[in-house]
Parts: C-alpha cells; sequence; structure tokens
C-alpha cells in the first residue's frame, strides 16, 4: 500500500479495512496495476521513449493516468501526491495535453526527442547527431550513449515534470555496490568530494546510512538502496553547482552532523533517515536557475506549483522515487503505514527548508536556542545542559531542528578544506553569472548580486558578503549549541578572513574566464540614457 499524506485534493479518505495505517503491521506490497496508455493526441509528436519501465503496463504514476481510466478504489486509496494539487481547471487542462504516456517496448527511436530538443535549443554532441534515425537496443543505448541517454531523460523531465526512474535492464551491474566497500572512517569533513567518482560515492552512501543505524532499522535492502541512490543521481541535472557533487556533499555533511553524539541524541532514529534522504533529494533536475528567474521566465515550473517552485518541483520528484510503482527503489518496505508518513512528511519539510526563504526564520530559531543553551550552561554549570534546549519529546521542537540541520547542510560548502570550498564557491559564482548573461539577454530585471561577477573584485565582493550575512549568523548559533559543529563554523570565519582586497591575486576563489555579458541593441543603460 501506498502511503497517503493527505495533501492532494482528489485523494480519498476511503480505506480497505486490511490496510489502514497506524496498525503496527508491515506494509503489504499490492499486485502491480496494469496501466492503460492514453491514446496520442492529434499532432502531438509521440513522448520520448527514454524512460521505459522493466515491464510492459508502464511506468506511470496514478497523475498519467488520471481522467484516462477508472481508478479501482485500491488504486485511488495508492495514488497520493506530497505536494497539494495547484492546477486551475485550465492548466489541468493544459497539462494533460501536453503529458503524454511511454510506450512498454525495449526498441524505441530517439529521432523524435532529438529533434524535438534541436527544435528547443538543445546542444548535442555531433557523434550523437548522425545516430538519430537508428533504433537501438535501451541495454546497449545506455552502455554506448550514456551522455546522450541523460540529455533526453532531462528533456524529458523538463516536458513532464515527472522523475527518470529506470528499468532494472538499465541499472547495469550493481554488485560493484557493496557495503563495507567505504569505512565510515574515511568519511571526515576533510572528504576532498571533488576527486571521487560514481562507484565510491554510491559505496559512501551505503556506508553513511549504515553507520547512521537506517538500513537495520528499517530493514531496508541493500540493493533497494543503490538502485535508489542511482535514479536520484540520474535526476540531477549539470549546471554549474545544483548537480550531483553538491548534493553528495550535501548528503555526507548531514551525515557528519546527525552522527555526532551531540546531535543525535536530540533526534529519532526516523529523523536521521529522513534528514539523509531530504539532503539527498533537495535538488533534484535543478534547471541551475533560482525561483525568481522562474518566475520572471514564466516557466512551467512556476505555473504548476506554488512557492517556493523549485523546491516543491524536488519533493515531488522524490517522492516519485521513494514511491516507484515497480518497487526498483523501495526504502520503505520495512516501515508500518504511520512510519511511511512520518517519513515522507518530514523528507518533504527537509527539502522545502532548502528554501533561502526561510532562512532568517531558522536563524532566528537557532539563535533563541543558542541563547538558551547559554543560559542552561551558567545555570547547571556544564556543557552537558547544551542539548536540553532541544527535546525528541516534543514533535515540533524537533522538526524545527531537522528543518535547521538540513539547511545548514545545503549551505555547507564554504565549511569544508579551502580546495572543496573555493570549488563550490567558484561553482555558484559561475552559476550567477551564467543566469545574468540570461536575463540580460531575454530583458529581463537583473539580480543585482549577479552582476559584476566576471572581475575578482566582484566575485570577492559577492562571497564576502554570502559568508557575513547568510553562513555566520547560521553556523555561529549551530556551533554554539553543538560542540561538534563548532570547528564548521570556524572554518567559515577563515574563508572570510581569507579575503584580502589588497591582494585579490592571492585569493583561491577567483574564477578565471568569466566575460562581460552584453545587452541586447537599445537595452544598455547608456543606450536608454540617450
Amino acid at each position: 500500500m501506498g502511503c497517503n499524506l493527505g495533501k492532494d485534493k482528489d485523494n480519498s479518505d476511503d480505506e480497505s479495512p486490511d490496510t489502514k495505517e497506524g496498525n503496527g503491521h508491515q506494509r503489504t506490497k499490492q499486485p502491480q496495476q496494469a496501466f492503460t496508455p492514453i491514446p496520442a493526441t492529434p499532432g502531438v509528436p509521440p513522448a520520448d521513449p527514454v524512460n521505459q519501465p522493466a515491464a510492459a503496463g508502464g511506468n506511470n504514476s496514478m497523475d498519467d493516468v488520471k481522467g484516462a481510466q477508472a481508478e479501482s478504489p485500491t488504486a485511488k486509496s495508492e495514488r497520493f501526491s506530497i505536494c497539494p494539487n495547484r492546477y486551475s481547471e485550465q492548466s489541468i487542462k493544459k497539462s494533460k495535453q501536453n503529458m503524454l504516456m511511454k510506450s512498454g517496448g525495449l526498441n524505441v527511436s530517439v529521432t523524435a526527442s532529438v529533434r524535438t530538443m534541436v527544435r528547443e535549443g538543445v546542444t548535442l554532441q555531433p557523434e550523437f547527431e548522425v545516430q538519430t534515425k537508428k533504433r537501438f537496443s535501451m541495454v546497449n543505448f545506455h552502455a554506448e550513449h550514456g551522455d546522450l541517454l541523460h540529455q533526453l531523460e532531462a528533456h524529458r523531465r523538463k516536458t513532464t515534470m515527472t522523475a527518470t526512474i529506470r528499468g532494472d535492464h538499465q541499472f547495469g551491474d550493481i554488485s560493484k555496490y557493496q557495503l563495507g566497500a567505504v569505512s565510515p572512517s574515511e568519511l571526515t569533513w576533510s572528504l576532498e568530494v571533488f576527486d571521487t567518482e560514481e562507484e565510491w560515492q554510491v559505496n559512501a552512501l551505503l556506508a553513511m546510512f549504515d553507520h547512521a543505524g537506517c538500513i537495520k532499522r528499517f530493514q531496508i535492502e541493500v540493493d533497494a538502496l543503490v538502485r535508489f541512490f542511482l535514479t536520484v543521481k540520474g535526476n540531477y541535472n549539470n549546471p554549474a553547482f545544483h548537480n550531483w557533487f553538491h548534493a553528495f556533499s550535501v548528503c555526507h555533511a548531514a551525515y557528519m552532523m546527525v552522527t555526532s553524539g551531540d546531535v543525535r541524541q536530540c533526534l529519532t532514529e526516523m529523523d536521521v533517515f529522513s534528514i539523509l534522504v531530504a539532503s539527498l533529494c533537495h535538488d533534484l533536475d535543478h534547471p541551475g536557475y533560482n525561483n525568481d528567474f522562474l518566475a520572471k521566465t514564466n516557466d512551467p515550473l512556476a505555473i504548476k506549483y506554488e512557492k517556493p517552485v523549485l523546491e516543491h518541483h524536488h519533493a515531488a520528484l522524490a517522492q516519485q522515487i521513494l514511491q516507484d510503482p515497480g518497487r526498483r527503489c523501495d526504502v520503505t518496505s520495512g516501515m508500518t503505514d504511520s512510519e511511511c508518513n512520518e517519513f515522507l512528511e518530514t523528507v518533504y519539510e527537509g527539502i522545502m527548508a532548502t528554501d533561502m526563504a526561510v532562512h532568517k526564520e531558522i536563524c532566528d530559531f537557532l539563535t533563541d536556542k543558542a541563547a538558551a543553551a547559554k543560559e542552561g550552561m551558567q545555570e547547571e554549570g556544564g556543557v552537558g545542559a547544551k542539548h536540553q534546549v532541544f527535546h525528541p519529546d516534543i514533535p515540533e521542537d524537533r522538526m524545527m531542528l531537522v528543518r535547521s540541520l538540513v539547511h545548514a547542510a545545503d549551505l555547507s560548502g564554504q565549511g569544508m578544506d579551502p580546495k572543496v570550498a573555493y570549488g563550490f564557491g567558484r561553482r555558484v559564482l559561475q552559476e550567477f553569472h551564467d543566469q545574468l548573461g540570461q536575463e540580460r539577454s531575454r530583458g529581463l530585471p537583473e539580480s543585482a548580486y549577479m552582476k559584476d561577477l566576471e572581475t575578482p573584485l566582484g566575485q570577492a565582493k559577492a562571497q564576502l558578503g554570502f559568508i557575513s550575512f547568510v553562513l555566520i549568523p547560521l553556523w555561529g548559533s549551530l556551533g554554539s549549541i553543538f560542540d561538534s559543529v563548532r570547528p564548521v563554523a570556524d572554518r567559515i570565519v577563515e574563508r572570510m578572513t581569507e579575503i584580502d582586497f589588497d591582494k585579490l591575486e592571492g585569493w583561491g576563489g577567483i574564477v578565471e574566464g568569466l566575460k562581460p555579458h552584453s545587452y541586447p541593441p537599445g537595452a544598455s543603460p547608456e543606450e536608454k540614457k540617450a
């Protein structure tokens, strides 16, 4: 049975007697429903065929087939959404016209997909273009043309706004991913993430989830967990910053915090598992542009979701992966219904906490807790009183800590060793510079903090402001409460002191090669004044 968060307007509260949550028993796996594809819309090209399921019948969410066939009571009870239904009647109709089903065969043609991508300005490598009229076995295609497949999958996600969940045959040999291949002793704050590759990363994630107690506590099958990691990785795009390396690093930072004794004693086992999953999934399918840009360009995501747009999209894709009907990524099979609902709700809250609009709320919360911790130490005369400002038996208190930890993990890059910190810093500046170029070329209002990043002075000012006004208030309070986090806060302060405006040529955070963006004809400030 699927876990119902009760957030979809169209969801029924009906439940069969033997599937009600909270019964203390493990959830039973229901037989897979065979879905009937929606007939092709006249005049609309075939759907991108890269997201093939392992078995016939489709790998489609219940929303994909809604309206195309009558739902059985069981199917209706299994359908849920982690985000509320936010469609108007008009947008629902338009969405259904644009949402095309995927066929079930293994032999597919990528011609239509590539033509669509070229028409929309997606750049393909020349060696792939000459093969677009051929038909490929998906097994061989994935092995030989992984880069193109990733481009096609990213394009399909942009069109359908649904997660890419590959069939079993597309995961390849997963036997190389093993518990014990990476030792927890290798997972330190000094980890140089940019020197790692996929096999080590997945094995490191296994070590994190195992050492944190998640695998044993929730009876997670290792192969399912591996497929979950690979699926999450496949649903990240490759902008300069918001990519898989960032996601892996954020999950690693979260792991470092939740396995520290003073933090761990304030959390439940469910909190720990939810924090790790939320951290890994928090930027799924990020396009490399922020919420403001999506709103200014009337991006389809901004039409589909209420604010914060991206965070709702990340959470929705995480839910789709976690609730894959084929159960290839089922990491919740060992949970009861009530545990599953709590898990999904906590993951959702963690992802939503990465919205920078809630930064002040979280900082204010931590500031108050830091003051209470200081007062408790003075009254009781010892550091043991610090953790008592958080109460694991108070759900609201614990949820705010969960949100704070995921938010802090998302902003942990400058707390790493210099090589990694500078690497993340340069990638953020590159991504901001790219967005400014899009804003300027389209004549959109420009983001002030993204200007002048082609100069070392502009880069240093941006980084100094970010550290001073965003990172230090957050990590300073967190480090005042938890001694294990204090070294991270200290390293962030070090990054700030390394910026010497008289000797910028020696600063490690400089991004080389950024060029000023030109204005469209007649749009430059000088031309407007004239």
